[in-house]
């Protein structure tokens, strides 16, 4: 389309079943009704930031629609504007605009993803019906109130989002243990959302034990539990660590050596080094 072009008329390319994508000049300022309606493989669209408003049913039952960026120079977004687009998985609705009509994004059944970038506009009746997906709005904006966090004709979750974070302290939500790693988590104190991060093992702290019966070579030996009442581990070791089974069912024995004849095998099944 060359730069002479001004305005794009009513179903201009109206149910143009090959078309995939399209790029329009900066020259265009206004695009009308139905335009691109029905255009099936149509993936993709490039609007310039001439362009104020989308009208109605401009890309309805745009069935491969994947890509559309809504420029910042857009103030409304007309009836049934992107109805039927059921490929559409996200869209992002810049703070130029102040209208989103009736049945604007109805029947877009993949999407998911709805960011509001300035205030509230005003959304007419089931803008997003038959659609279930997270709307995000900006944290802390007084124009988002209850009355504008409807469902409009689908099953809308509101959810703040901030263009910076302000983090909280990480936490530990879950403790790491001798064997495996753990999860801090820290949280935004204007939006809610949370982000998490590993925290590593704490690996086994080995001390020594004592021994309260000495072996000889005719005679075994005992080590009975340590004094912190965990799982003590023969040779003079024992861990300060949470409890591990493999452990308890050693001790649950008497430990049995001579100097002689150690039990290698047994150790090294635990995972147990001298």
């Amino acid at each position: 389309i060359p730069d002479s072009v001004t305005s794009i008329g009513f179903y201009a390319f109206g149910d143009c079943r090959s078309l995939i994508y399209i790029s329009l000049p900066d020259s265009v300022t206004s695009i009308g009704e139905r335009a691109f309606a029905e255009c099936s493989s149509l993936t993709g669209i490039r609007l310039p930031n001439s362009v104020t408003s989308i009208e109605g049913s401009t890309f309805s039952d745009c069935s491969s629609l994947t890509d559309i960026t809504i420029p910042d120079s857009v103030v409304s977004i007309g009836i049934h504007a992107l109805g039927g687009c059921s490929s559409l998985t996200g869209i992002s609705i810049p703070d130029s605009v102040n209208f989103i009509g009736p049945y604007a994004f109805s029947d877009c059944s993949s999407l998911t993803d709805i960011t509001f970038n300035g205030d509230a506009p005003e959304i007419q009746e089931n803008a997003f019906e038959e659609v279930t997906a997270t709307a995000y709005y900006p944290g802390g904006n007084e124009t988002w109130t209850s009355d504008v966090m409807q469902n409009y004709g689908g099953t809308i979750t509101w959810k703040p989002h901030c263009e910076e974070h302000t983090w909280s302290e990480w936490t530990v939500t879950t403790k790491p243990t001798c064997t495996e790693k753990g999860v801090e988590t820290r949280t935004c104190t204007v939006c809610k959302v949370t982000e998490t991060r590993e925290v590593d093992a704490l690996n086994h702290k080995w001390y020594d034990g004592v021994i309260t019966t000495e072996p000889t070579e005719d005679a075994e030996g005992e080590k009975p539990r340590s004094k912190r009442s965990l799982p003590s581990v023969w040779p003079g070791f024992y861990c300060d660590g949470p409890y591990d089974p493999r452990l308890e069912e050693f001790i649950n024995q008497v430990y049995k050596y001579s100097k002689i004849r150690y039990d290698i095998s047994t150790m090294e099944m635990l995972g147990l080094k001298l």
